[in-house]
């Protein structure tokens, strides 16, 4: 099972100072093809503490699921699946946040949350494609990759400084739209790599 995941924020005035989640947004992906769309936002909960707890909440009922399985996998009754989470930049931004928010809002400790997260298999794709850029960090976007991999990937047109503005002008319909968009390319992104032999990518 893959689920891709992404974290919209509101930056106050400095990165990382006093950012604000607005939106998380989760693509699950299963075996059969099935995909369920799921958007947490601030909008329709009420407040940033909804969004986390409403989030983990979901979040935790798939890895119980998933932890279910593989039990019954055990003693012979079903054959369970993995878990991968992908995102981009998810490592470096998405999960620690989500760890301190989880913590701040006592969803639970840091220990706790560690291993809710990091006990599954977790690919970036900033970190996976960072080879393609020159081995350089610097004008490493999502577009511009998709551009190199493949072109019939969804175009992302708009930008994270595009959410702020949205957010101001309350268009949260297209911060939606935005981080669907964001969702699907990381999915597409996802299957071209799997489907081309140029790129050495296996999992367990």
């Amino acid at each position: 099972m893959w689920v891709y995941i992404t974290v919209q924020t509101m930056r106050q005035l400095l990165n990382y100072e006093n950012e604000k989640i607005i939106l998380i947004g989760v693509l699950e992906e299963r075996k059969r093809g099935e995909e369920k769309l799921s958007l947490f936002s601030e909008w329709d909960l009420g407040s940033e503490e909804k969004v986390v707890t409403s989030f983990y909440e979901y979040f935790r009922g798939i890895v119980n699921q998933l932890l279910s399985n593989r039990l019954k996998e055990v003693i012979g009754k079903e054959r369970s699946d993995k878990l991968y989470i992908a995102g981009f930049n998810n490592l470096k931004f998405d999960i620690p946040l989500l760890i301190q928010k989880g913590v701040e809002y006592k969803v639970g400790s840091i220990a706790e949350l560690n291993s809710l997260w990091y006990n599954q298999y977790i690919i970036d794709y900033l970190q996976v494609l960072y080879f393609m850029n020159g081995m350089k960090f610097k004008g490493l976007k999502l577009n511009q990759l998709r551009n190199r991999v493949s072109r019939r990937l969804p175009v992302i047109k708009e930008t994270g400084a595009n959410v702020i503005k949205y957010y101001k002008a309350g268009e949260y319909k297209k911060i939606e739209e935005y981080a669907t968009l964001k969702l699907n390319t990381i999915k597409g992104l996802r299957r071209v790599l799997d489907r081309n032999r140029r790129f050495i990518i296996s999992f367990p």
